[in-house]
């Protein structure tokens, strides 16, 4: 796991997950299912041309890529696929975006 690409609220809510405690605290402020299955919305930072395809990821993380043009994603992800996230080459930084609501 690369720490250093990963939000601090970000990585709460991972650590959270990982120890098993429960996530209902994250639930009613990210949007975070209880279960982890459905993780937070995060902004992904790339160090790639937007247009670039990512085929590579875990499928159930969904990316849609940023109509600024800018080299931002968002993404939502399940808790478990974190760590793998946070090691993708592509990958610069992980941040917490706007609350989702279930």
């Amino acid at each position: 796991m690369n720490f250093e690409k990963i939000d601090p609220g970000l990585l709460l809510i991972w650590r959270t997950f990982q120890r098993g405690e429960s996530l209902e605290r994250h639930t009613a402020r990210w949007g975070v299912y209880p279960d982890g299955s459905d993780g937070p919305f995060v902004h992904v930072s790339l160090n790639v041309d937007v247009d670039h395809k990512l085929d590579d990821l875990d499928p159930r993380i969904s990316i849609a890529s940023s109509e600024t043009g800018r080299l931002r994603r968002s993404a939502s992800v399940p808790l478990d696929c974190i760590e793998k996230l946070s090691e993708h080459p592509a990958i610069n930084r992980m941040f917490l975006s706007v609350r989702r609501r279930h």
